[in-house]
């Protein structure tokens, strides 16, 4: 990664807490040309700096069932459910699957849902390579796009000859908010 660069000196302008304490212009890979302001209390504000990368989950499927067709999937330690609520607008980035043992046998095929419709570019498929226990796949950055109070969940699907039931995959997505 190149390194962000300064085009002007820091401009002093506020002492209070929420006050603007300085603002610098930027070029060079930064997220965004122009300004970027930072309060006194250290926070970047949002309309110059793109979002932070937050992986949400884990949901857990255990002891998961052979022949299930997009099986909405519990977050971990909520029994009843399925999705998590998203505070910012963002996007959905990422989904990785880890099971616990190796598949041995069958198909697994996990979605992220965006408000309880499968997200058709973030599937994983996982197969019975050997010693393989992680599967994930990506996409760039705005291709699904949330909103403040959209929902995140996740939706599996084996086939009859899945195995082991116990290899007890565990899913996280990640999101830019």
């Amino acid at each position: 990664m190149a390194r962000k660069t300064f085009s002007a000196p820091v401009k002093v302008v506020g002492a209070s807490a929420t006050a603007t304490v300085f603002e610098v212009a930027t070029s060079g890979d930064s997220q965004s040309a122009g300004t970027v302001v930072m309060t006194a209390d250290g926070d970047l504000q949002s309309q110059n700096v793109g979002g932070m990368k937050v992986a949400l989950g884990p949901w857990v499927a255990t002891n998961l069932a052979t022949a299930q067709t997009l099986l909405a999937v519990n977050a971990a330690g909520v029994a009843t459910s399925p999705e998590i609520g998203v505070p910012y607008a963002g996007s959905v980035l990422a989904i990785a699957v880890c099971f616990q043992t190796r598949m041995t046998a069958g198909a697994f095929d996990a979605w992220a849902t965006k408000n309880g419709t499968t997200i058709a570019t973030l599937k994983v498929s996982a197969t019975t390579i050997a010693g393989a226990l992680v599967f994930k796949t990506s996409q760039n950055k705005d291709v699904t796009t949330l909103a403040a109070g959209d929902r995140i969940g996740v939706k599996v699907t084996t086939s009859a000859a899945y195995a082991p039931n116990t290899a007890d995959p565990s899913v996280v997505v990640v999101v830019d908010q």
